[in-house]
């Protein structure tokens, strides 16, 4: 696994509103299970893809497969303009589905939140993208994250 229990490291865009948090275990705003990397977006408020977190780990087994086994979270973030609900709707999952199989990975889905009115497809299958690199890669640059972001972005 890339990462180890660490503190969230927030990625920014330019002068952008929009930023990535990437964290593992309980070093971040959302506790995840400790073998597990979570990347959560935020975006520019309004927007009708403006939040997503997903946090997840690779499977040993060939992919592309997604299993989903997260529980009910102890605390939801707080999303401003939003409320934060734990867990995915179908069509989410649907959309970590698809990215995963695009990728041909495998992965345990441990955490997931999404906004009641500010997330999409696209928010969750671009959260799988980043989610996937910072699982595979030894190394990564923020840009390179952001690339990962725009290229899912414009699938």
């Amino acid at each position: 696994m890339l990462m180890t229990a660490s503190q969230p490291r927030v990625i920014r865009r330019g002068v952008s509103l929009s930023h990535l948090t990437v964290w593992s275990g309980t070093g971040g705003p959302y506790a995840v299970p400790v073998s597990s990397v979570a990347v959560e977006f935020r975006g520019r408020l309004g927007h009708g893809s403006c939040y997503g977190l997903l946090a997840g780990e690779l499977l040993a087994e060939p992919g592309p497969t997604v299993s989903f086994t997260y529980g009910p979270p102890a605390e939801l973030p707080k999303v401003a303009h939003d409320v934060a609900i734990a867990g995915l709707e179908p069509a989410y999952e649907g959309a970590v589905e698809r990215a995963a199989r695009r990728a041909q990975a495998a992965l345990r889905i441990t955490a997931a939140c999404h906004g009641e009115i500010g997330s999409s497809q696209v928010v969750f299958e671009q959260l799988t993208a980043v989610l996937i690199a910072l699982l595979t890669q030894s190394a990564y640059r923020d840009e390179d994250l952001w690339e990962v972001w725009d290229t899912a972005w414009r699938r």
